[in-house]
């Protein structure tokens, strides 16, 4: 199957704007600015911008929530550079399994979903 990102042209569809991404991975440790993640392919680090999205990833925020919770910290003026952010780093967590992209409480959704329009 194809990745979800594949199949939406992010900069042009909406709909993953609406998505609610839930960790999968736990966190070992968080250290103020840094959060150690460790899944079954290692440990992994995430400093400040992307640690505040890390924490974000709870299954009740929408990726534009999160945009427009990161686009309120950073000084960055155009909030889509913020978006294309985020949806990258959701995008490499998606790929390393550490997320699971849209989370719906009564079911569990293929990372590698295929969306029908």
């Amino acid at each position: 199957m194809d990745d979800i990102f594949d199949v939406i042209d992010i900069s042009k569809k909406n709909i993953i704007d609406n998505y609610t991404p839930c960790r999968i991975s736990e966190c070992f440790g968080d250290f103020d600015e840094v959060i150690e993640i460790t899944n079954f392919k290692g440990i992994f680090r995430l400093k400040n911008v992307g640690r505040q999205i890390w924490l974000m990833l709870n299954g009740r925020n929408t990726i534009s929530e999160i945009v427009d919770s990161v686009f309120e910290q950073m000084n960055i003026k155009d909030r889509n550079e913020v978006r294309k952010h985020v949806i990258k780093l959701i995008k490499n967590l998606s790929e390393k399994k550490m997320i699971i992209v849209n989370w719906n409480p009564l079911y569990k959704l293929e990372i590698s979903q295929v969306i029908e329009e």
